[in-house]
C-alpha cells in the first residue's frame, strides 16, 4: 500500500491494530490538544549481565501476580542502594508491557488505566513521592482496592517513605510486596571489590568505609 500524508508519500501499510497492549516499554504521554493519553514506545530495559545481591524476589512476585492477578509491589529506601534495578530485573522476568509514568498525570488517569485494552501490564513509577504528592497518591487507591478490573501490576520505588500516603504503605490488600533496601552488606562489598577494585591493597579500608557508611545511614 502507497499512502500520503501532507507532501509524504510512504510506501506500506500506515496502521497497526492490536487488541491488547503488546510487550515492550512505553512512556506515558498526554496530548493537550486532542485532550487524551497516549504510549510512545521506547528502546527495551537492559542491565548489566552480572547483578550484585540477591534478586530472586522478582521471580517470587511473578508467581504470586501469575496466580492471583493484580498487585502493588512497594521498594523503599534511600537513592543508590539497587531499588530501581530490582524493579527493571522484575520488569524484564515478568515478560509484560511495560508503561513508565515519570511525570504527574492527573487528568482522567484512573480512566485510562482501568481500560480493558491495556490488559496484563506494569505501571511503573520510579521515585513515586517526588511525582505524586501524597493527596494525588489517592488516584492509585482504588484501582489497588480491586473498586475496577484490571490486570495491573503497580510497581514503585520510594526514596522518602514519609512521603506516601499510609492508606498506599499501610494497608496489605492494595501493596502486597514491600521491600527495604539499605547500603550494601559486607559480603556484597566484597563481591563487588573483589570483581572490580585493581589495587588490591585497598580493599580492606574500602569494606571498613562501605560499613561504617552503612551503619551511619541506619
Amino acid at each position: 500500500m502507497i499512502y500520503k500524508q501532507h507532501t509524504k508519500i510512504n510506501f506500506g501499510s500506515p496502521i497497526e491494530t492490536f487488541n491488547q497492549l503488546q510487550k515492550g516499554v512505553y512512556r506515558l504521554e498526554y496530548d493537550n490538544r486532542k485532550e487524551e493519553y497516549y504510549l510512545e514506545k521506547k528502546p527495551d530495559f537492559k542491565i548489566p549481565n552480572k547483578l550484585y545481591g540477591n534478586h530472586e524476589i522478582t521471580r517470587v512476585w511473578k508467581k504470586s501476580y501469575d496466580a492471583f492477578g493484580k498487585t502493588g509491589i512497594l521498594l523503599t529506601g534511600p537513592a543508590g542502594t539497587g531499588k530501581t534495578v530490582t524493579a527493571v530485573k522484575f520488569c524484564i522476568v515478568s515478560e509484560l508491557p511495560v508503561i513508565i509514568i515519570d511525570q504527574s498525570h492527573t487528568v482522567d488517569l484512573l480512566g485510562f488505566l482501568t481500560s480493558p485494552e491495556l490488559g496484563k501490564c506494569i505501571i511503573f513509577i520510579d521515585e513515586f513521592e517526588k511525582i505524586y504528592n501524597t493527596d494525588e497518591q489517592n488516584i492509585f487507591l482504588s484501582i489497588l482496592d480491586g473498586q475496577y478490573p484490571s490486570d495491573l501490576i503497580f510497581l514503585f520505588t520510594i526514596n522518602d517513605n514519609n512521603k506516601v500516603n499510609d492508606f498506599l504503605k499501610n494497608r496489605l490488600g492494595r501493596v502486597k510486596f514491600k521491600s527495604e533496601y539499605n547500603y550494601l552488606t559486607e559480603a556484597e562489598a566484597v563481591e563487588i571489590i573483589d570483581d572490580l577494585l585493581v589495587n588490591k591493597s585497598y580493599k580492606e579500608e574500602l569494606i571498613c568505609e562501605i560499613i561504617v557508611t552503612g551503619k551511619q545511614e541506619n
